[in-house]
């Protein structure tokens, strides 16, 4: 059913595993258990000593997920670091913890100057926002506003401020609008 779909990869079909949920000893949850810590171990952080203090902000994170917050200032991650019951991190202990979060893809950090006063929560967010102004033109047919911006794009390779923050103001794009003023 999958194959030749992006989905393949995240299968794990080496094992097939039949659990008879009725039998709380089924001999087949051993080989689940197997698996489980099988697929842990591939894992590129797995074995690796991290911080107790990095917890309490991983759960917050998803927390805001959950809350359709995909992106907060890095003084947002400064408050939220100062309410968990662990010692504070410094803001060089936040940035190490952003860069290691970011090189495992959970999130999107960029120490630069200018883009390190972002973090996107959720690496898709920042997909869907540029999937709203760059696109296929025929993913613009209907909406007359992407429809130019597409068209202006394609004339002279450049898309001005004004015209993304008139197609965010559309009820379908409204969310890339004010992504950190939500925290």
């Amino acid at each position: 059913m999958f194959h030749g779909t992006p989905l393949m990869s995240h299968l794990v079909i080496e094992d097939r595993i039949f659990v008879n949920a009725r039998n709380k000893n089924d001999p087949e949850m051993t080989k689940i258990k197997t698996s489980i810590i099988r697929e842990s171990k591939l894992q590129p952080t797995w074995g690796q000593n991290l911080p107790k203090c990095f917890i309490p902000l991983e759960l917050e994170f998803e927390n805001l997920i959950r809350k359709d917050i995909n992106v907060i200032t890095f003084d947002d991650l400064r408050h939220i670091n100062t309410q968990h019951p662990i010692r504070p991190l410094t803001d060089a202990e936040l940035k190490v913890f952003l860069k290691f979060q970011h090189a495992i893809g959970k999130i999107l950090y960029f120490d630069e100057p200018g883009l390190d006063q972002h973090v996107i929560l959720l690496p898709t967010y920042l997909i869907d926002a540029f999937k709203s102004i760059i696109t296929d033109k025929r993913f613009c047919k209907g909406e007359r506003q992407r429809e130019a911006l597409w068209d202006l794009m394609s004339q002279k390779g450049v898309i001005s401020k004004f015209a993304i923050k008139e197609l965010w103001r559309n009820r379908k794009y409204r969310m890339f609008k004010n992504a950190t003023t939500t925290y």
